[in-house]
C-alpha cells in the first residue's frame, strides 16, 4: 500500500471546534495516518536493526579495521548526500525503493559472494550500509510530508521509540 501524502489544505480546514480535538488520539484515529504510521515504524525498525547489524559486522570484516570503519563512515556521508538529491527529485516512495534495492543487492553479495571474494567483502557491506543509510535519512525527511504539522513531532518520537526498541534485538541477530 503506498504512503498517503497528506495535504496541507486538510490542516487548514481544521476549524476552531476541531482545534480543541488535536490530541494524539485525534490523529491516530484517522485511517491515512494509521497506515502511514505503520509503514514508517516498519521502515524505521528495518533500517535501525540492519544498520546496527552491519555496524557490528564491520569489526569482523577482513582487512584493517580502521579502513573498514572509514569506509563505513564514508558510506553514511555519501548516503546522506545521495538520499537528499534522490528524495528532492523522486519523492519518498521511489527513494525507499532505490535505497532498499541497494541494501538488498549489497546483502545479496555478502551472502553469495562474500566468502569467494573475501577482499571485496568490505565493499559489499559498505554498499548495503549505503542503501540502509539512504533509507533511514529518507524516512526522517518523509515524516514531515506524511503527517500533519501538529502530529509530526509525535510521529517522529513514536518511530524513534519503536526503532530503538527493535534495535535491542540486533546484537542477538548479529
Amino acid at each position: 500500500m503506498p504512503l498517503t501524502r497528506l495535504q496541507n489544505d486538510k490542516e487548514a480546514q481544521i476549524n476552531n471546534d476541531e482545534v480543541k480535538n488535536t490530541s494524539t488520539m485525534y490523529f491516530l484515529r484517522q485511517r491515512d495516518i494509521q497506515i502511514n504510521m505503520a509503514i514508517m515504524v516498519y521502515i524505521w525498525c528495518v533500517c535501525s536493526i540492519n544498520s546496527s547489524i552491519l555496524s557490528y559486522s564491520v569489526v569482523d570484516l577482513p582487512g584493517d579495521i580502521y579502513k573498514n570503519t572509514f569506509g563505513s563512515t564514508l558510506a553514511e556521508i555519501t548516503a546522506t548526500i545521495c538520499a537528499t538529491f534522490i528524495y528532492a527529485n523522486l519523492q519518498a516512495e521511489k527513494t525507499f525503493v532505490i535505497s532498499f534495492c541497494l541494501a538488498i543487492f549489497g546483502g545479496f553479495l555478502v551472502v553469495t559472494s562474500g566468502e569467494i571474494y573475501a577482499d571485496l567483502m568490505p565493499a559489499f557491506v559498505i554498499l548495503a550500509k549505503l542503501g540502509l543509510s539512504s533509507a533511514n535519512l529518507a524516512s526522517q525527511i518523509a515524516q514531515v510530508e506524511l503527517f500533519p504539522t501538529l502530529f509530526c513531532a509525535t510521529s517522529l518520537g513514536i518511530c524513534s521509540f519503536a526503532s530503538n526498541l527493535a534495535t535491542i534485538v540486533a546484537p542477538y541477530l548479529a
